[in-house]
């Protein structure tokens, strides 16, 4: 039996997950020649889980709070006597020093959920200690508008949060001074919150849960931390019916030309489910996140977050997505399954001109096991004018959506997108490719550049739609991959350094589309009967098909 060390695997504890009596740790396929057959986890040399082959992360619970425990990981390939181990220790928290029970008689919440209880559930949220819960209990319906959590905190959530559906309930009141005066966020006249909304700052309507704020004059700054949403409960918006009064009340576009989005007015001013802005150290586990007003999770200049083990639901919704990192580093998300109205996940970073000029990237975002059952899929853009780069995918399910996973820019964009690998996931199609909307605003000085892009051990089923999620006419259709860059005055702009490598095309009538691409590699990519449907267009550079 050969035993070796592989610090590839990169056995680590998830960011922002240990607490006193648990933790989360993941790591990534070994690199070998030979297949995983499955892990096993022990904790002090006792074996405690053994996970299949496409399951690379663990929960560990029912630890005890001050202690150090040993952590070895045991990779076992099939037909073979290669073992791949790597060990960590960690030490858990101290004990949580209190829990509050917004249900207890104290706060006069009304668990019924029909009189409006916002007042009520951030009193609570400021009383909460250093490290304590705000617990909202199993049998509790509670309607709240918009919450701020705060710095060190765990909002548990095994009831159900359900948000307002009048627009006022995510205003500041500006007549009521105790209200916001602890806001340390810029307000406007309206009552409405700087934050960005498809890569402009501007001012919004607050979101139902808000963990931080922005900063124009500091926007690296960090300015909450260590806060965590877990539980087993719900927190659902007012969907539709809050977010089409929020499109109505700004809905003079001559008046309030910045909210119009794609001709409908309006649309940028709505807030979303929840919005983490300039924050670090963020957790999120187990719970439900229905019917946002716009996009579910909001993740803004911050970093440092996992995500995992929630659902998330957002069909009908208008500009639904699911999570979207924009301009964030060092987040993980994996564990989570989605059936959204828009973008399943949608990575961003700032959108032209500002975008170019605030210029903070998203980058070392690692997305695996998921589950994207409806919706567009998992897109890198458009909005990506601050640069998106180091994005890992693995081990996902893409299935039913418009899109599957889609590369997207316009030329005005400016910015790029670089070194994103995919690697072991079924989807319904691969599209890297310039889009048409989202297009106001002045232009950057060039197009975007898009380079250094991977599909390793992955299984396209193509694309079956000609109409997205709400309705809308696309193009995706009969498509498996479509790779197609930027015209310019050179070839600089082109999609470039691509590989294909060990990718089955399920079906023969889906179409491969390249243009205005260079230095691509299609290595053993099969397709049924070796009847590929191949199109290239006039603008391609140095395609090898091994």
């Amino acid at each position: 039996m050969e035993l070796r060390q592989n610090t590839l695997i990169g056995f680590r504890l998830a960011p922002a997950t240990l607490t006193d009596t648990s933790l989360v740790l993941v790591w990534h396929r070994p690199v070998s020649q030979n297949i995983v057959d499955k892990y096993q986890m022990l904790q002090n040399d006792q074996v405690i889980e053994i996970l299949p082959a496409s399951h690379t992360y663990c929960t560990v619970t029912g630890l005890s709070p001050s202690l150090e425990y040993n952590f070895s990981l045991v990779v076992s390939f099939v037909n073979s006597d290669e073992i791949v181990r790597e060990e960590i220790t960690v030490q858990t928290k101290h004990a949580k020093r209190k829990m509050i029970n917004i249900a207890q008689p104290a706060y006069h919440v009304d668990t019924s959920g029909d009189q409006l209880s916002t007042r009520q559930v951030q009193t609570a949220i400021d009383d909460c200690p250093k490290d304590g819960i705000v617990w909202v209990p199993e049998w509790a319906t509670i309607k709240i508008g918009a919450i701020d959590l705060k710095s060190d905190m765990t909002l548990q959530v095994d009831g159900i949060l359900v948000g307002s559906e009048d627009p006022k309930d995510y205003q500041f009141d500006l007549d009521n001074s105790s209200e916001y005066t602890k806001y340390q966020g810029k307000i406007n006249e309206d009552g409405l919150i700087l934050t960005r909304y498809e890569g402009w700052e501007m001012y919004c309507y607050r979101s139902m849960i808000n963990i931080g704020y922005l900063n124009p004059l500091s926007r690296e700054s960090r300015v909450c931390r260590n806060v965590t949403i877990l539980g087993k409960g719900k927190i659902v918006g007012a969907g539709n019916v809050v977010g089409e009064k929020m499109k109505a009340a700004y809905a003079n576009a001559s008046r309030y030309p910045k909210y119009v989005s794609d001709n409908i007015p309006g649309r940028r001013v709505r807030g979303r489910l929840v919005n983490v802005i300039q924050a670090t150290n963020i957790h999120f586990s187990g719970v439900t996140f229905e019917k946002s007003p716009s996009w579910t999770i909001h993740l803004v200049y911050s970093d440092t977050i996992t995500i995992h083990g929630i659902n998330i639901d957002s069909q009908g919704i208008d500009n639904g997505d699911g999570i979207d990192p924009d301009s964030c580093q060092n987040v993980l998300m994996f564990d989570i399954n989605f059936d959204t109205g828009d973008d399943c996940i949608a990575i961003k970073s700032g959108k032209n001109p500002e975008g170019n000029r605030i210029n903070i990237p998203s980058k070392n975002i690692e997305i695996f096991d998921l589950n994207m059952l409806g919706g567009h899929g998992l897109a890198i853009g458009s909005e990506q004018s601050g640069g998106i780069e180091d994005i890992e995918v693995h081990d996902c399910l893409i299935q039913n959506t418009d899109h599957g996973i889609e590369l997207k820019a316009n030329r005005e964009r400016g910015g790029y997108i670089r070194h994103v690998h995919i690697s072991h996931c079924k989807i319904d199609s691969f599209f890297a490719r310039e889009v048409q909307y989202n297009m106001d605003g002045l232009s950057a000085s060039n197009p975007p550049i898009i380079k250094d892009l991977s599909l390793l051990d992955c299984e396209i089923t193509g694309a079956r739609r000609s109409t997205d999620v709400m309705g809308h006419p696309i193009d995706s259709k009969n498509k498996a991959i479509e790779i197609i860059g930027f015209r310019g005055d050179s070839d600089d702009y082109y999609i470039e350094q691509v590989s294909l490598k060990n990718v089955v095309v399920k079906r023969s009538i889906d179409q491969i589309y390249l243009n205005c691409c260079k230095r691509v590699l299609f290595q053993n990519v099969s397709v049924p009967n070796k009847s590929i449907n191949l199109r290239l267009g006039h603008e391609i550079e140095d395609l090898k098909f091994t």
